[in-house]
C-alpha cells in the first residue's frame, strides 16, 4: 500500500462552506467511527477528530497529510474495499461522485460499511443553479463540467441523487448547501413563489445531502 505524504496542514480541496457545511450536519450526532471517503489531503479529517470523531480517511491519491489519522488507499471505482462491513457510524463523501463511473456503486459500497440506522452526508455540485441553466442554454454545457475538466464526468440532478439513495436503501434526512451565490439573490423576488425544494435547485452551489441506512 503507498503512504500518505507529508505532515504539512492539509489544505481543503471543496467549494468554499462546504466543509462547514458537512460539519454542522453531523454536529448534534454521538461522537464515533467516521469515515472522510477521498480525503484529499486531510482537512475535513482534521475538523472531525478536532469536534471529538474516531477518524479513518481513504483515497485513490496519497496526498493524505495527517499522519496519525489512519489512512487507506482506495479506488472506489473497483468492487474492492478496505474496511469490514459495518464498521463506521458515519461517512463523508465530499465531492466524488461526481467523479466515479457509477455513483450506484459508490452509495452500495458507502452502505456495506456502514452500521444500521449509520448516516452518509454525501456532497455533489448543483447542476441546475441558475447560471448553470444559462451556460446550457448558451453552451450546451453545465457549470463545473467544462470541455478542459477531466475529472468531472458525472454530472448529477437532485433527483437522481434522491433516486440512487433509495434505490440503496438510504432515507434523506435533509439537504442543505454550502453557500447561495449573488445572481441567485438578485432574482429571489421573481422565485419566492416556488416550492423550497425548487428554490434550491436554483440557488444552491453545492447539494449536501444527509440520510440514514434504513
Amino acid at each position: 500500500m503507498t503512504e500518505p505524504a507529508g505532515n504539512s496542514k492539509p489544505k481543503p480541496d471543496t467549494a468554499p462552506g462546504t466543509h462547514e457545511a458537512v460539519l454542522r450536519l453531523l454536529e448534534a450526532e454521538p461522537r464515533s467511527k467516521v469515515l472522510d471517503m477521498a480525503a484529499g489531503e486531510g482537512a475535513l479529517s482534521l475538523a472531525f477528530r478536532e469536534r471529538g470523531f474516531e477518524v479513518y480517511a481513504c483515497d485513490i491519491a496519497p496526498t493524505f497529510k495527517v499522519p496519525d489519522i489512519p489512512w487507506k488507499q482506495w479506488d472506489l471505482n473497483s468492487d474492492a474495499s478496505p474496511y469490514p462491513e459495518g464498521y463506521f457510524d458515519y461517512v463523508a463523501c465530499v465531492e466524488i461522485i461526481e467523479h466515479l463511473e457509477n455513483p450506484y456503486h459508490l452509495v452500495r459500497q458507502v452502505r456495506r460499511i456502514l452500521k444500521g440506522g449509520g448516516k452518509l452526508v454525501l456532497t455533489t455540485p448543483n447542476v441546475t443553479r441558475l447560471q448553470s441553466r444559462i451556460r446550457f442554454l448558451l453552451s450546451g454545457r453545465l457549470d463545473n463540467f467544462p470541455p478542459d475538466m477531466r475529472e468531472h464526468i458525472n454530472p448529477l440532478f437532485f433527483w437522481e441523487l434522491e433516486h440512487i439513495l433509495s434505490e440503496c436503501g438510504f432515507a434523506v434526512e435533509c439537504v442543505t448547501t454550502n453557500r447561495v451565490n449573488k445572481l441567485a439573490k438578485l432574482v429571489r423576488p421573481l422565485t419566492w413563489l416556488l416550492r423550497a425544494e425548487d428554490r434550491l435547485n436554483l440557488e444552491a452551489e453545492c447539494y449536501i445531502i444527509k440520510s440514514r441506512k434504513e
